[in-house]
């Protein structure tokens, strides 16, 4: 059975939302999002070789409710928005564990290329895919270290599919 296939167009209104999340270490936790999200995500639960995630964020559009914050993020020692403008995720070969899917992805922010394993779970309807990863600030030249930070950034990918 073939499952709905999800095309992306870049709008703010679109069918994927990218947010994150960052504790601080007086253990407040920082929410963000990306917004202009473009790419797309292919999906068949019972075909995983034609399964795919590609997407890529306007790393201008973070937004943490704080506009102080978000200019710091924007910065040169953070996300460097004027030489990278985007962050980009790729995930190409799934594998079935439980009631959940994961794939080894290619994260690169700030022309930094890593792996990461995201997690993927499908409801029940298949009308949403509920993703979710975490990596290390570090690895990505953001920020400087701190105690105001913590290492660690979740990050949750939610896509509404279109039958």
């Amino acid at each position: 059975m073939i499952y709905p296939v999800l095309n992306i167009v870049a709008a703010s209104d679109s069918n994927i939302k990218i947010g994150f999340n960052l504790k601080t270490m007086m253990l407040t936790l920082i929410k963000g999002s990306f917004n202009n999200v473009e790419g797309e995500i292919k999906w068949n639960i019972d075909k995983f070789d034609n399964n795919r995630i590609s997407l890529s964020a306007d790393a201008k559009t973070i937004n943490t409710s704080l506009l102080e914050r978000d200019v710091l993020f924007k910065s040169g020692n953070h996300l460097n928005v004027i030489m990278f403008e985007k962050l980009k995720l790729e995930a190409n070969h799934f594998i079935k564990k439980s009631n959940y899917f994961y794939a080894v992805a290619k994260l690169t922010i700030k022309d930094i290329t890593n792996d990461v394993v995201i997690k993927v779970k499908p409801n029940q309807e298949m009308s949403m895919l509920d993703c979710s990863f975490s990596f290390n600030r570090f690895d990505y030249e953001l920020g400087v270290p701190s105690k105001n930070f913590e290492d660690e950034i979740k990050v949750s990918i939610q896509a509404q599919l279109d039958k």
